[in-house]
């Protein structure tokens, strides 16, 4: 059967998953604790951060980020997102009750700082900073424009499981944000099923976040299970809060800590990748490459081009069209959330990303990828063009 060329597939190393989730099995819990707090240990260690705190998804870990920070902050009600990502870093603003303000993107597709810049005021709780496809271009300047307006800043780092500011940075992407939300979903540098981590420099908001994570619950199950004192009865708790069944599992965390020894190499493989589609694309002048601010230390998640001479979805989407006839399968990262029904009254002023949005293309960029499918991907898009 020909291969097929998809945007993203994950690549398991199965005999070692298997191993370390028969440790979990064995250990007789598989819900929140032990392993996964094992886990929180070992990414803080691999990260960084001082704390790490486990939970099912990214999506999650926004939420909770945005929930502490509304109940620090009352009286701030608005959260700027940049208007191209996947949709999870917009509606989380909405589930938590507050106001969404969609920004502009520059042709890094991160946020524009210039545009950020004009939305800012005294109501605004946080800006969400999407590192897309593992790309730091903007965070710095994005930091210094919410110190200045004294806004917390939240890092949507579902595409940067490695990716650091610089290959020596510690922590991976700095401590310009408050809160530094990972993805460990099955597509994903870090991935299987689904789960993720809420990383923070912070101590003052760990016991809320653990709150607000476990359905209000002031201590988990396992630590009024494993709790050592006799004179507490385990099935006695507090609720002071609505709460959130955000908690991960033992058996995923389990499944993430086999995958974790080799992110390095992984990522350093992606690289490789993106070095090689660069090269060729150099002398093509109807596609624009979008580089990585850290190019030698991204976590290489996405590789996406602009379709230059694209006017309109339509001639995007009948480019990849031809291209799937090749067996070739790329991805669009993402269609502006402006453009959509529901969330077109968020968007003001908002120029870039709606014309970007219609030309991108996230090629194939993973593990299952070689060189030489680069070289076949690549002459394929060339053939087109002419």
């Amino acid at each position: 059967m020909d291969k097929k060329y998809n945007v993203l597939k994950p690549v398991y190393d199965i005999d070692n998953i298997i191993k370390s989730i028969k440790i979990s099995l064995e250990s007789g819990w598989t819900g929140d604790g032990g392993i996964t707090k094992v886990f929180e240990n070992q990414w803080s260690q691999y990260t960084g951060y001082k704390n790490s705190i486990y939970v099912n998804s990214c999506t999650a870990a926004l939420h909770l980020a945005l929930l502490v920070l509304k109940d620090k902050y009352p009286r701030k009600r608005k959260v700027i997102v940049p208007d191209i990502t996947f949709i999870s870093s917009a509606s989380v603003v909405l589930q938590s009750s507050l106001e969404l303000i969609l920004c502009d993107i520059d042709e890094s597709l991160c946020l524009d700082p210039e545009a950020l810049a004009k939305l800012v005021g005294d109501e605004v709780l946080a800006v969400i900073f999407v590192g897309l496809g593992g790309n730091c271009q903007n965070l710095i300047k994005t930091s210094e424009i919410c110190k200045a307006k004294n806004i917390s800043l939240i890092l949507d780092a579902a595409h940067m499981s490695g990716s650091k500011i610089a290959p020596d940075y510690s922590p991976h992407l700095g401590e310009y944000s408050d809160y530094i939300c990972y993805s460990f979903q099955a597509v994903k540098n870090l991935g299987i099923a689904d789960s993720g981590m809420l990383c923070t420099q912070k101590q003052d908001s760990l016991q809320e976040i653990s709150k607000y994570r476990w359905m209000g619950i002031n201590k988990t199950t396992y630590e009024r299970t494993e709790s050592l004192d006799k004179n507490i009865y385990k099935w006695e708790y507090e609720i002071d809060r609505l709460g959130y069944k955000y908690n991960g599992n033992a058996l995923v965390a389990s499944c993430c800590m086999a995958i974790l020894p080799d992110l390095d190499k992984n990522n350093e493989y992606r690289r490789s990748l993106r070095k090689k589609y660069m090269k060729s694309f150099s002398s093509l002048d109807k596609i624009k490459v979008i580089p990585h601010l850290n190019e030698n230390s991204t976590s290489g998640h996405l590789f996406q081009i602009l379709l230059i001479e694209s006017k309109s979805s339509n001639e995007r989407n009948e480019f990849i069209s031809k291209l799937n006839r090749h067996n070739i399968f790329p991805g669009v990262h993402y269609r502006s959330i402006s453009k959509f029904n529901f969330y077109k009254k968020f968007g003001q002023n908002i120029n870039n990303s709606n014309i970007i949005s219609d030309k991108i293309i996230s090629l194939p960029c993973h593990l299952d990828i070689t060189i030489s499918d680069i070289d076949f991907i690549v002459d394929k898009i060339k053939s087109i063009l002419e």
